[in-house]
């Protein structure tokens, strides 16, 4: 049997993905997407050009990333200055490569603000841009968690106080945030809960909009990372493709997204905290930590992959160097690793007097109510993190780990600090899924885990894949994935509907009746209407006629009241516009609104003169809106009228 060498092993990574994301695209079979009660779901795509933005964009980001890889290597040691520059494409170009898979399903910067305010796919946003008073809210949050939605009742809160600090910092900024309401405001415009929010509060929705840029910071640690763990090659390769984890492209954005930077940074100040026998940085690392579990309990998972590092790095590299006062400092840090873990929660703890374990234990009594069963996903967690993680980087990852491993066994007296990282991921791999910890959404809740497959597969790359052709194929094979993943998995939804796109009218037609009344703040102009009698003389038949202003920054009810001569109430409604499919926070400035509606009457109205009260008001408040016409006092309403109403005929 001939030998692998790195060009035939490079061929046979390829091949099989190839294969397997054929096998995902023509859907031969869904165990590929999970099952026993999770399944990614599958759809062929109607529109597949939408796929070309992204696919462009992310050739033109792989093949400038590897000429100037290519070019870093032939200089040998450039530079800090070129590395920075470099690290900054990969953050650039990621998330501009990002950004064009999203707008595979529309504009990319909507779908942002769609999946942060939405319920289905986030929760936290409608959670923390109402909280009034924040040691109240802390004090009853444990009360609080089983009545919201799936992700924020299962979740500390972390995430939910990041967005009341953002509405608050927005706040302060009255005319950025009004700006930002105005571009955010039309893509759910016709969504009465969000509406009423402040601008401030919609402006906060910005911050999960920023996560995609949050988690691609991670490129920075990663390189430096795997620099240390192996070489400069390695850590710019591991950079270059980090931003390409399937997972993290699909799920934007999600916060588990900004996770990797956690995991990142965790292990950074880990690595750096035993390879330089440094106490502060383990406290650092603790302190993270902390943290990262007030954000997310799904972090805990971290603290354990950090323990697993540490005892790995004493048992194959420490135990081989550490002098007695090395041995001493260690200890030292461990200490402080354990009081920064505590730190975040025990100020909690102080603030509100709940501790961790009671947010815990109802976290964790919702997580087991989805009764995934346990053995099938011995199978499906495996198959879900390769898939996920990317078929090159799992293949390339798995050589590397077999490699070192083989280096361990085959002289175990000997320091392998290279062998850390991928015996690390090797076992967190099989504790998760032998625990059963995580089941039905791995792509996702293991998506902090992803960095380190992708930094034990750029190792191996360096040395398997020695020519052009080879990375060529490499990154081609990864591309075709990404494209096929974005195209046929529908892995993130919300439950929004569109906002209405009501014809555009530029002038009016011929109205029975005239008006000139300016409500709120020059905001539309009622301009004429339209009033008569049904042919059962139990209703009015009333169209108003509306010219927007400017954009409104609520859905304001319509209020019309019939008065006779009498100054007697002969009808009253109340409604929203357009039979409420088109509020006035959607209308446009410029276009013309025809409202049609009826006014159920009281009894059969006399024959004579009538008139009607029109305002629009807040339904929550029951404010109404100013109304200024030519020649009469400000008012909260307009009085249209005399509308006739003829004698019933026999």
């Amino acid at each position: 049997m001939r030998k692998l060498t790195p060009t035939r092993t490079t061929a046979l990574v390829v091949l099989a993905a190839l294969l397997i994301t054929l096998a995902l695209a023509l859907d031969l079979t869904p165990l590929l997407r999970g099952g026993a009660g999770w399944r990614w779901p599958y759809e062929v795509p109607e529109r597949p050009l939408n796929l070309l933005p992204g696919a462009l964009a992310l050739l033109l980001y792989l093949a400038g990333g590897e000429i100037w890889l290519a070019r870093l290597y032939q200089t040998g040691e450039p530079r800090r200055r070129s590395h920075i520059l470099f690290l900054s494409f990969c953050l650039a170009g990621g998330l501009i490569v990002q950004m064009a898979f999203l707008a595979f399903y529309g504009n990319p910067f909507e779908q942002l603000f769609l999946r942060t305010v939405s319920s289905l796919s986030g929760g936290f946003f409608e959670v923390g841009v109402t909280i009034q008073n924040v040691p109240d809210f802390l004090r009853a949050y444990p009360d609080l968690m089983p009545d919201w939605t799936a992700h924020p009742r299962a979740h500390p809160p972390g995430i939910v106080l990041l967005f009341r600090g953002s509405e608050a910092l927005f706040a302060l900024m009255p005319r950025l945030s009004d700006w930002l309401a105005g571009i955010f405001r039309p893509w759910q415009c016709h969504h009465r809960v969000l509406m009423a929010l402040p601008d401030s509060a919609i402006s906060a929705a910005s911050l999960g909009m920023a996560l995609p840029l949050i988690g691609a910071l991670a490129v920075f640690p990663t390189y430096d990372l795997a620099r240390r763990l192996y070489d400069r090659g390695t850590g710019l390769r591991a950079a270059l493709w980090l931003p390409l984890i399937p997972s993290f492209i699909m799920f934007t954005p999600q916060w588990n997204q900004s996770f990797i930077l956690l995991t990142l940074l965790g292990l950074w100040l880990l690595h750096r905290g035993l390879a330089e026998v440094r106490p502060l940085y383990l406290g650092l690392a603790g302190m993270l930590m902390s943290v990262a579990t007030f954000l997310s309990f799904t972090n805990v998972n971290l603290i354990g992959m950090l323990g697993v590092y540490g005892l790995v790095y004493v048992g194959i590299v420490g135990r081989h160097i550490w002098s007695r006062s090395d041995w001493r400092r260690i200890i030292t840090g461990s200490a402080l690793f354990i009081v920064g873990l505590v730190s975040i929660w025990l100020i909690y703890y102080l603030i509100s007097g709940v501790t961790i374990f009671e947010l815990l234990s109802i976290a964790l009594t919702i997580h087991y109510e989805l009764h995934e069963p346990y053995l099938p996903w011995l199978f499906f967690f495996p198959v879900d993190l390769i898939l996920f993680s990317g078929l090159v980087f799992s293949a390339l990852a798995g050589v590397e780990i077999v490699r070192s491993a083989g280096r361990v066994i085959g002289n175990p007296r000997e320091a392998r600090p290279d062998a850390v990282l991928p015996l690390t991921l090797l076992i967190c791999v099989l504790g998760l899924d032998v625990s059963g910890l995580v089941r039905g959404e791995v792509a996702r809740l293991l998506l902090w885990l992803m960095p380190l497959v992708v930094i034990v597969a750029a190792h191996a790359a360096t040395t398997l894949a020695d020519r052009y052709t080879d990375r060529g194929a490499l990154d081609l094979a990864l591309a075709v994935q990404l494209v096929v993943m974005v195209g046929f998995l529908r892995v993130i939804g919300t439950e929004l509907a569109p906002p209405p796109t009501p014809p555009f009218i530029a002038e009016p037609p011929a109205t029975q009746f005239s008006a000139q009344a300016i409500f709120g703040e020059q905001q539309a102009e009622l301009i004429g209407y339209d009033a008569s009698l049904s042919a059962t003389r139990d209703t009015l038949n009333l169209t108003l006629y509306w010219r927007s202003l400017e954009r409104f920054d609520h859905s304001y009810f319509v209020s019309a009241i019939l008065v006779g001569e009498d100054g007697q109430p002969a009808g009253v409604n109340d409604w929203l516009p357009v039979e409420g499919g088109y509020p006035t926070s959607c209308w446009r400035p410029g276009e013309i609104v025809i409202d049609h509606t009826t006014i159920p009457l009281n009894a059969a109205p006399s024959p004579g003169n009538y008139w009607l009260s029109i305002s629009l008001f807040d339904f929550e408040t029951g404010e109404r809106l100013p109304v200024a016409v030519p020649g009469q006092a400000p008012d909260t309403q307009v009085g249209l009228g005399p509308i006739p109403i003829p004698a019933a005929t026999p």
